[in-house]
């Protein structure tokens, strides 16, 4: 099928998945980014005041939805915040999932940053 242009404003191609995170005891979801977020976070890997530790933290935060879709977190920044407290296996479990949903891996992350 080709789409018109009506057709194309209304498809939603970004994922969605559930993902257990073990160690909050609880599951959250994560949607697949738009280019909108993906450049946000890029010109974010571009601050040099960010550290990796910080750009992994804004990448899941700008991942996190609710049951709608609806970011749990729609400043970026206040995300990365709250997500630094942490332990490294559930943020490590959630990024990996990202990249996989996203098609972004750690080569990429590391790219970014030194940029």
């Amino acid at each position: 099928m080709i789409l018109n242009r009506e057709q194309l404003e209304k498809v939603d191609d970004r994922k969605i998945i559930t993902v257990e995170v073990p160690e909050w005891k609880a599951k959250v979801n994560i949607k697949s980014l738009s280019v909108k977020e993906t450049v946000e976070f890029e010109e974010a890997a571009k601050n040099e005041a960010e550290t990796k530790d910080n750009l992994v933290t804004k990448y899941i935060a700008l991942s996190l939805v609710d049951e709608k879709g609806e970011r749990l977190y729609p400043d970026a920044n206040e995300g990365m915040k709250a997500l630094e407290r942490f332990s490294t296996a559930a943020i490590v479990r959630l990024s990996n999932e990202i990249k996989k949903l996203g098609g972004m891996n750690e080569d990429d992350i590391e790219k970014l940053a030194k940029n």
